[in-house]
């Protein structure tokens, strides 16, 4: 109850910053797990305005889309400009944990000069357990909660805003839960969540995205969804034969399709995977 107190201090406390910057309020980044959830209901449960919406990718999973709409129909769906297939022949490259330019284009730019409310949590990853309550996209914010106030409340109309440019103010209410915390939220509230939890998905988000690290469940993800492994196939296709138009001579583009995509799903550097897919001598026991 602490820490739910604090979220919705933290949220009441800001409003009046996201109020300078939008006439909608916080813009909420929601994605139909159960963090965007948590974050959602507690601005609910704050009173503060906000604005809820989701960036689609085209690889989102038809189940979390169908239970948005459902139970979510305040949640605004921002279609992408452009699929991640057509976008990454003309990037010329897949997106990796490295170079994520999926987020950049398909999210991440979205309501710039923006309050944005999202659900990263410390306990996700050591990358995230580095980030902060309240920072600035692009780079962080170091100081307390009122020296960040102080800092960006100052806004006039015959002043300059404090973020510029794609900059967004960004404020992670639930930074410190753990995910037992967001469920125990969840459940004591009797909100519906997506079944996908219920079959045994960890997180939802983006089919085969490069952030899972697991690759078991990029296997499964293609057999639930066949349509996109077609898909990538087909943008692999279209990127070597790009790169061989430009005669470049990267050892990856030198496999089939097939194999660019299982060394893109792996996770892996190029030489581990090379190494157990072509190099290990596989012994038959019978």
């Amino acid at each position: 109850q602490t820490k739910i107190d604090h979220s919705i201090a933290l949220l009441q406390k800001g409003e009046r910053i996201a109020l300078k910057y939008s006439d909608k309020g916080y813009h909420v980044a929601f994605s139909g797990g159960k963090d965007s959830q948590c974050i959602l209901q507690l601005a609910k449960e704050a009173g503060v305005k906000h604005y809820a919406f989701m960036s689609l990718t085209s690889i989102d999973p038809p189940e979390v889309i169908r239970f948005v709409k459902s139970n979510y129909p305040e949640v605004e769906l921002l279609k992408p400009k452009d699929s991640i297939y057509n976008l990454a022949v003309k990037h010329c490259y897949l997106p990796t944990r490295r170079a994520r330019w999926c987020c950049n284009d398909l999210k991440e730019t979205k309501f710039a000069n923006t309050v944005q409310v999202i659900g990263v949590r410390h306990s996700e990853s050591f990358k995230r357990s580095k980030r902060n309550e309240m920072e600035i996209s692009g780079h962080k914010f170091s100081g307390t909660e009122d020296e960040f106030y102080n800092e960006y409340s100052d806004y006039t109309e015959t002043t300059s805003k404090c973020i510029k440019g794609k900059e967004n103010i960004i404020v992670s209410p639930i930074i410190t839960w753990t995910e037992k915390e967001v469920w125990e939220y969840l459940n004591d509230r009797n909100l519906l969540y997506c079944k996908l939890y219920d079959e045994g998905a960890r997180r939802i988000g983006c089919i085969c995205c490069p952030m899972n690290g697991n690759k078991s469940e990029k296997l499964a993800e293609i057999r639930r969804y066949p349509h996109v492994y077609r898909n990538w196939i087909k943008a692999i296709k279209s990127i070597k034969a790009i790169k061989a138009n430009r005669k470049e001579s990267f050892l990856v583009w030198k496999h089939t399709p097939e194999e660019i995509f299982d060394y893109w799903i792996s996770g892996d550097n190029y030489k581990k995977w090379y190494a157990e897919n072509f190099l290990q001598q596989k012994l038959d026991f019978k």
